[in-house]
């Protein structure tokens, strides 16, 4: 399956893309995917947890053997809410 890809609006040379996370089950082919559009970085917003539980954890080898720049430095931390009750 195409993984779903949409590009960003910039002006400066190159472009932007964003997508969900690649599928766990699929993940190589995700990412032969990606790099036959000529893709060549990826940056992930997942933090390392979440690259875990997500069966993500052979992402950064994939993407090294099909010559795609994996990058980590930019993880976002879910929000995470705590609810206080007053009793």
């Amino acid at each position: 399956m195409k993984p779903s890809i949409f590009q960003v609006e910039i002006d400066p040379p190159g472009k932007i893309y964003v997508m969900p996370k690649p599928s766990g089950e699929w993940i190589k082919e995700d990412l032969a995917e990606i790099r036959s559009m000529g893709i060549t970085d990826l940056i992930s917003l997942l933090c390392d947890d979440e690259i875990m539980e997500l069966g993500l954890s052979s992402e950064a080898e994939i993407c090294a053997n099909l010559g795609i720049r994996y990058r980590t430095q930019f993880q976002i931390v879910a929000c995470q809410r705590s609810l206080h009750f007053r009793s």
